[in-house]
């Protein structure tokens, strides 16, 4: 994993989080793991390559629509992430012909490729494990109250559906605090976009 650490804008961080990750506190993430050497290329999971109806960028808005706090340590970021829910966050989405699928913010400082599952209409990493690699991480998050916390991500998945001209799916994070281990957020999130 690549990391660069940052003091970033809330809406910047809720967008990198605008993802998901588990389905319940009580789960583990059923993300895939992250890529153990990010020099390395993780390999491609899929059996089948993607249709060229996907293969490309896709210009795509994420919009936050749950986070759900894992432990009491992490209400504060859960509740500065909530405030920004109704802001859209604009990122790309590339999907390569190999299969491998990468989401990076507008401002080019966070991104993470997938290594998902393929079918003629999208792909997924939900319930099929795989591998996915971060640049810029750990993320420094600045609560609403001021106070700061140095954010890995544990698990992440990701999925996407083409119709069309659009590009629909949705991308969780489960994010957690690196001074407090147990404390963390599950970020879920939803996307929209065009070519």
């Amino acid at each position: 994993m690549l990391t660069r650490s940052t003091i970033i804008p809330v809406a910047i961080l809720v967008a990198a989080l605008v993802g998901p990750a588990c389905d319940s506190p009580a789960q583990s993430p059923a993300a895939p793991t992250q890529s153990p050497d990010a020099t390395t290329p993780a390999p491609t999971v899929s059996s089948t390559p993607p249709p060229p109806e996907l293969v490309g960028v896709w210009q795509v808005m994420v919009r936050l629509t749950d986070v759900t706090t894992l432990e009491n340590g992490a209400a504060c970021i859960a509740e500065t992430m909530r405030s920004q829910a109704d802001t859209p966050i604009q990122y790309s989405l590339s999907i390569t012909d190999t299969g491998r699928v990468t989401m990076a913010n507008a401002s080019g400082d966070y991104s993470c490729s997938f290594s998902p599952v393929m079918d003629g209409s999208g792909f997924t990493t939900y319930g099929k494990g795989g591998y996915y690699d971060c640049t810029g991480e750990p993320q420094v998050f600045r609560c609403g109250d001021g106070a700061t916390h140095t954010l890995i991500s544990f698990g992440q998945d990701i999925s996407g559906r083409v119709s069309g001209a659009e590009i629909t799916g949705t991308w969780e994070i489960f994010w957690y605090s690196r001074a407090d281990p147990v404390s963390g957020v599950d970020v879920r999130t939803q996307f929209t976009g065009t070519r």
